[in-house]
C-alpha cells in the first residue's frame, strides 16, 4: 500500500511530466526531413515552416510562430525545417521559396501560404484548417 508521501511524489512527477510535455508544444520543434516523416504521422495537425536563416521574411516570421504555437499548444503542433539543409523534403513537397508555411490534417497537406504573413491571419488559417 503506497503511503501519504509516495502518492505526494508520484503525484509530482505526473504533473512535472505534463507541464513538461505542455511547454514542448508551447514552441515550434525544429524538425529534419527523417523526422518530419515521423512527426506527421504522430500528430494530427501540423503547421510546418520552411525556412533559411539567411532569409529576412523568416526571421520575423519566427516570433510570430513562437506565439502561435503558445497560443495552439495542444491543438496543433508547430515545426520548422530548414530547406537548406534538407533539401529532399524542400524537393518532396515542392517548395520553392521560403518562407513556405504548409498546414496538414492527418499527414496531408490542406493549405500553403508562401512568404510572410501577419500572424493573426495565420492563426485563423490554423483554426480553420487545423482545430476541429
Amino acid at each position: 500500500m503506497d503511503t501519504a508521501e509516495e502518492i505526494k511524489r508520484r503525484k509530482l512527477r505526473e504533473m512535472l511530466a505534463r507541464a513538461g510535455a505542455e511547454a514542448a508544444d508551447a514552441s515550434p520543434v525544429e524538425v529534419s526531413s527523417e523526422e518530419l516523416e515521423e512527426l506527421l504521422k504522430r500528430e494530427r495537425a501540423v503547421l510546418l515552416d520552411f525556412y533559411s536563416e539567411w532569409c529576412q521574411p523568416c526571421r520575423m516570421l519566427a516570433p510570430v510562430l513562437e506565439e502561435l504555437a503558445a497560443k495552439l499548444a495542444g491543438k496543433v503542433k508547430i515545426a520548422k525545417i530548414n530547406a537548406n539543409r534538407n533539401p529532399e523534403a524542400s524537393m518532396r513537397y515542392g517548395v520553392r521559396g521560403v518562407p513556405t508555411l504548409i498546414f496538414f490534417r492527418d499527414g496531408r497537406e490542406v493549405h500553403r501560404v508562401v512568404g510572410f504573413t501577419p500572424g493573426e491571419e495565420l492563426r485563423r488559417l490554423a483554426e480553420k484548417l487545423l482545430v476541429c
